[in-house]
């Protein structure tokens, strides 16, 4: 996907941009509306694709972005899988993993220029090191596990729910030990949990005007009977609107949220993840139960909350809540395999697994960006016929980029 790549994101051309500028103008970089990790990664990154290429080119930058993204998608996936054998099992980790990758959505997102697989990598391995804290009571990993968030929330701020959840645990714990007349005393390990977070967190806020991030700072300065946010009816434009945190917004937002997820599983790999997931509830223990709770219900909640107040719900949002139910997928395809061919179910597994990837094939080989593939042929014309200092208007980024 990396090599026969037609033409960026337009999401990719601003984190470039950005990476660009973190030489001239690390002040203004650090206090935009989203985190600096992501253009920082691609920074560091362009330092080794510039040494074989003319630094400051396009394909230079480019390559660097991809590679950064690349490489954090392997990354993400090591860490899920491992977090997967503890969840469902070493088998349907596995499968589940190799599922996401060649999902047509997911595939694009880790070979384009976006931070939703950095980010995934920071959180998985985050949630990893939890759950082994909680289990083992080990400090040394909870503060593997701070760490890690710290580094995702400065990609993406929600990465920091890896504390919240600790803090639930800790919760548990400390109410457990006080019904059973137990010593709490080595809850204190939770703190290096907060203290590993704010390793990084400090020294980010140390750089920004705003320590909170964008979107929470704007939820908490809305007045509670208007909120103005951005609707798809109204092409983009603000509106106001009264009382937007009723039942039917809420519906709607989780409607959407299930739209979108069912697109990225593909649709068909839906109806088997929503089968694992139950199978997953009625057997799994307790621990397993109470990590994927939470992680479900955090999501759905965010999610919801956005398209209230912003009235949207991207595919790419969703990326953590896929392949969670990606690591179910096989679950589910194991029950519908017994279900439909009683007399060979592992073999029925294996045949309802090869045609959802075989269906899956063709979109995700498809080239990124090969409907927009035209926006070089337009770059380059312009570069020919145009003076350098000339003006234009273009409806595209993406054209003036190239």
């Amino acid at each position: 996907l990396i090599a026969t790549t037609a033409v960026i994101s337009t999401d990719g051309v601003t984190y470039i941009e950005r990476a660009r500028q973190i030489d001239k103008d690390f002040a203004r970089i650090v206090n935009l509306n989203e985190p600096p990790g992501y253009p920082i990664l691609i920074y560091g990154f362009h330092a080794v694709t510039g040494l074989f290429m003319p630094a400051d080119s396009t394909a230079a930058w480019v390559l660097a972005g991809q590679i950064c993204t690349f490489i954090c998608t392997i990354g993400a996936a090591m860490a899920l899988y491992l977090l997967g054998c503890k969840l469902v099992g070493q088998r349907s980790a596995f499968w589940g993993v190799l599922i996401l990758m060649l999902l047509p959505h997911p595939a694009h997102y880790g070979a384009d220029i976006l931070r939703d697989w950095p980010h995934l990598l920071f959180l998985s391995a985050g949630l990893l090191m939890l759950y082994l804290a909680v289990e083992r009571g080990s400090a040394l990993l909870f503060l593997g596990a701070g760490l890690a968030a710290g580094l995702g929330y400065a990609i993406r701020p929600e990465c920091a729910q890896v504390v919240l959840y600790g803090a639930v645990f800790f919760v548990l714990q400390a109410a457990a030990a006080i019904r059973c007349g137990k010593s709490a005393g080595k809850l204190w390990k939770y703190g290096f949990l907060v203290i590993g977070f704010l390793v990084v967190f400090l020294l980010l806020a140390s750089q920004q005007k705003n320590v909170l991030p964008f979107k929470l700072q704007r939820l908490m300065s809305a007045a509670p009977a208007e909120t103005t946010r951005p609707t798809e009816a109204a092409g983009g434009a603000p509106v106001q609107t009264a009382g937007a945190l009723g039942a039917s917004e809420w519906a709607a937002g989780t409607a959407r949220t299930a739209q979108r997820l069912t697109e990225n599983l593909f649709y068909y790999f839906a109806a088997p993840a929503a089968v694992g997931c139950v199978g997953f509830f009625r057997r799994a223990g307790r621990m397993q139960r109470l990590f994927a709770g939470l992680i479900i219900i955090f999501y759905t909640a965010v999610l919801c909350l956005l398209y209230v107040e912003w009235d949207y719900v991207s595919r790419r949002h969703l990326l953590p809540l896929t392949a969670l139910l990606c690591l179910f997928t096989p679950l589910g395809l194991d029950w519908l395999g017994k279900s439909l061919f009683a007399r060979n179910p592992r073999a029925s597994f294996y045949v309802l697994l090869c045609i959802g990837l075989v269906v899956c094939a063709a979109r995700t080989l498809k080239p990124l960006g090969h409907t927009k593939r035209h926006y070089r042929q337009v770059s380059r014309w312009i570069e020919q016929n145009t003076a350098a200092d000339s003006l234009f208007f273009t409806f595209d980024e993406r054209i003036p980029f190239y």
